[in-house]
């Protein structure tokens, strides 16, 4: 399967060859040709069809990306949305500058934990599960 075309669902008929390996010590007797820049081995969609839910994974997650590629044409359900945000890579954590370490709390009186936040950026770099001073000098 393909993006759709406007309403339309494309769907792709490839055809490859099938070759034979007459040498007597190949891993493989019989193997086919590969398109690895359309899909992937083994896969049924294409990679424009698998970024694009990526995408929409990542800007809206879950029951409401999953109602959002149902409506752009390329439906996927809530698990499997979130399964193919999981594959990606993380991004590259740039080094840190400035750093905040506060406390945070998993649920109410349950669990203490310490959040690690890149202060110049922004944002969270890294929960820990305990309060330790050992745990935060191994980070």
């Amino acid at each position: 399967m393909d993006m759709p075309w406007g309403t339309r669902p494309i769907r792709l008929q490839l055809t490859g060859r099938n070759c034979v390996c007459r040498h007597p010590s190949g891993l493989r007797r019989r193997f086919t040709e590969r398109l690895p820049e359309l899909v992937a081995a083994y896969a049924r969609t294409t990679h424009r069809r698998v970024t694009a839910r990526q995408a929409i994974g990542v800007a809206r997650g879950g029951q409401v990306g999953a109602c959002l590629t149902h409506r752009v044409g390329v439906p996927v359900g809530r698990d499997t949305l979130v399964r193919l945000v999981r594959c990606l890579p993380l991004p590259a954590i740039s080094p840190l500058r400035t750093v905040g370490v506060d406390a945070r709390a998993h649920r109410q009186r349950q669990r203490d934990g310490t959040i690690r936040v890149d202060l110049a950026q922004r944002r969270p770099v890294a929960l820990l599960h305990d309060r330790e001073v050992d745990t935060l000098a191994h980070w």
